[in-house]
């Protein structure tokens, strides 16, 4: 009798712990989500951000801090946890109050800039468009 209810004590046990255990990973992973899908907030609305060639991970994240403090920390920590390259990182990207911090930290690590318009005054022909370039360069 004693040995049955040791063992309805230990799988009681066990369905306790096992419970907390469950509880707790939903709890993180409801706080991890939470934590990556903060949008961009901004009065402006939208803004780019521009990242030079050869900057390091600190001057990445300074600038980043510069759209708001909190989302770009929240964008450097899930980069770094991505293992981004910030080599790969460099060019313009477009940031507006669509943007999450994961979604802004993916095109980071994989490099996908936002498009740039370009115009070009008083050139009239692709030799001249060339030249303009290749000054430029």
């Amino acid at each position: 009798m004693t040995k049955k209810r040791n063992n309805r004590k230990n799988l009681l046990t066990a369905v306790y712990a096992t419970s907390l255990v469950i509880a707790f990973i939903v709890v993180a992973a409801v706080a991890a989500w939470q934590y990556a899908t903060v949008s961009y907030r901004s009065a402006s609305g939208e803004c780019y951000l521009y990242i030079p060639k050869n900057i390091s991970r600190d001057a990445m994240t300074d600038s980043l801090k510069k759209l708001d403090e909190d989302f770009g920390s929240r964008v450097s920590t899930l980069f770094d946890m991505m293992n981004g390259n910030v080599e790969r990182a460099h060019g313009a990207y477009l940031v507006d109050r669509n943007t999450t911090a994961l979604n802004l930290a993916r095109r980071l690590k994989n490099g996908r800039q936002s498009p740039v318009k370009v115009t070009f005054n008083n050139l009239r022909t692709m030799g001249q468009l060339a030249d303009r370039v290749a000054s430029q360069l």
